[in-house]
């Protein structure tokens, strides 16, 4: 502990310091934007179909044409049999680029298809740190919704299929694969993994280890934003020690990012430990002197150490 605690000291001199004041100066003074107005829960299309979100809803849904070869298959009686006992869950936030993009292309492909709007739920999440991902009435729990938009596919109570932020495909291919049931894979492989070592507790024993987890994952994880994601998720629903073994899996996996040990420090900080929170915000600035925010928490956490 006194060995680290001097090369902490030794590292932050008073130069680093005065440009960490610098910055924080900086970053005060800079103009904030306005608030804005953002659904949450369970809502009703009605409601994306009212201003300020229908300026995006109704574009985006007008503009859409889905592929007719495509969309007259899913008008096939097997396919509307299979419709008729569909739910359809869409997770979305009203604050992103890529929900704004493709729930009004999935609800035209609905209906197009013929879903009634009785069968579809749309439940909008928040971009808040300490809500992040869920809905102030949590019907995403147990869903494990990491990027939004997710669309989930409800048979008879059990999970048929999902789209993940963007089709894999397109999204009406998608949905005509998920309900053909042709293996339809979903884009962010890893997730699934990652929901049944949640289900399965593997990612809170201590013994678990993180080379042999990042090894599984190593071909699956398309970029680091990928497990970063569910980190947050998991930091937000206070599951703190299974977002410490995620942001190191990650960090394992992109050695070299100093976001992602950006993310380890701040987890291990969240959980009260200082000495690896200062450790890992060290590697980051390591890695990237521009990143202000580890910068930020080093200095503050030297004067705690």
């Amino acid at each position: 502990m006194n060995t680290f605690r001097t090369l902490v000291l030794l590292i932050i001199s008073n130069a680093v310091f005065a440009i960490a004041q610098t910055i924080l100066a900086h970053a005060q003074a800079q103009p904030q934007k306005p608030i804005e107005t953002h659904l949450l829960g369970k809502v009703t299309l009605g409601a994306l179909r009212q201003a300020p979100f229908a300026e995006w809803f109704e574009k985006g849904y007008n503009d859409y044409s889905p592929t007719p070869s495509v969309l007259e298959r899913l008008t096939t009686v097997p396919i509307q049999k299979e419709l008729s006992s569909i739910k359809i869950q869409i997770f979305l936030g009203t604050w992103c680029g890529d929900s704004k993009r493709e729930v009004p292309h999935m609800v035209k492909v609905l209906h197009k298809a013929g879903v009634p709007d009785a069968n579809i739920e749309f439940i909008c999440l928040s971009s808040a740190d300490s809500l992040y991902k869920q809905s102030p009435t949590h019907e995403e729990r147990g869903r494990e919704i990491y990027r939004v938009p997710t669309v989930v596919f409800m048979q008879n109570g059990k999970e048929a299929g999902r789209i993940v932020e963007f089709p894999a495909e397109s999204l009406e291919r998608d949905v005509l694969a998920i309900l053909n049931k042709s293996g339809y894979a979903p884009n962010y492989r890893s997730y699934p993994l990652v929901q049944s070592w949640l289900q399965s507790g593997l990612l809170r024993d201590t013994n678990t280890s993180v080379y042999g987890i990042a090894a599984k994952l190593r071909f699956t994880v398309s970029s680091e934003s990928e497990l970063n994601s569910v980190g947050y998720v998991l930091l937000a629903r206070g599951q703190t020690q299974e977002a410490i073994f995620i942001f190191g899996v990650n960090a394992r996996l992109f050695p070299q990012s100093s976001n992602c040990f950006d993310s380890l420090a701040e987890s291990y900080e969240k959980a009260g430990n200082m000495l690896l929170a200062a450790k890992y915000y060290e590697r980051a600035f390591e890695l990237d002197s521009k990143n202000a925010h580890a910068l930020a928490r080093l200095v503050k956490l030297k004067s705690l150490l």
